[in-house]
């Protein structure tokens, strides 16, 4: 966009046509870059993993907002979900979230209809799920994975949310839902802070 205004801003110089191509240039610097970071951010998380024993886990990572060296990990295994986030400027201890990897027919029957197959399109099949059991039925949530502050494996920033009678069956359509935290200073500080991390000690 600054490369578009600067060129159209000084169309009729020569030059004009420098500020495009260096756009260009610098954007897709800037996704190699990125590019490279997923895959050593994937390293650092599968070594940590071997390190505490736990082999075997499809690990994924992915970027953060507007934070080049921040990633944010997924791993999964055959009974669980694993969420944290690593940075590539000082590659700290991860601390993960983790959840229970469900298996349950509701889980299933949502998966089956028109918006869950939707659902676990655009998520890649990266999803966790968690069920709330009520006195007349249940509520059967899908979240994506790929997305989310913090790192719990159900606190993702959207999902869809699906409603069980008490035999068990589907009485309503699969909902959406938002789960976005408030934007505002502190959050925005913490996240550099998170990515630019001066030391790996925590707070105690």
């Amino acid at each position: 966009m600054i490369g578009l205004l600067l060129a159209y801003r000084f169309r009729d110089a020569p030059f004009a046509g420098r500020f495009t191509g260096v756009a260009v240039f610098a954007s897709t610097a800037y996704l190699f870059v990125g590019l490279w970071i997923n895959g050593i951010a994937e390293l650092e998380a599968r070594k940590q993993l071997r390190a505490a024993g736990i082999v075997g886990a499809q690990v994924h990572t992915f970027p953060t907002m507007l934070q080049l060296p921040h990633r944010r990990v997924v791993a999964i295994t055959h009974g669980e979900i694993r969420v944290g986030f690593v940075s590539m400027w000082r590659p700290c201890p991860i601390d993960w979230g983790v959840a229970p990897r469900l298996r349950d027919k509701r889980i299933d029957a949502v998966l089956a209809t028109r918006e869950g197959r939707i659902y676990d399109w655009f998520a890649n099949g990266l999803l966790a799920a968690e069920i709330v059991e009520q006195i007349d039925g249940a509520r059967v949530r899908l979240v994506d994975l790929r997305y989310g502050y913090v790192p719990d494996p159900l606190r993702g920033l959207w999902g869809i949310e699906t409603r069980f009678d008490a035999a068990g069956s589907i009485s309503g359509a699969p909902e959406r839902y938002s789960d976005r935290p408030d934007v505002n200073g502190a959050a925005i500080s913490g996240l550099f802070k998170d990515a630019f991390p001066a030391s790996c000690e925590r707070p105690t």
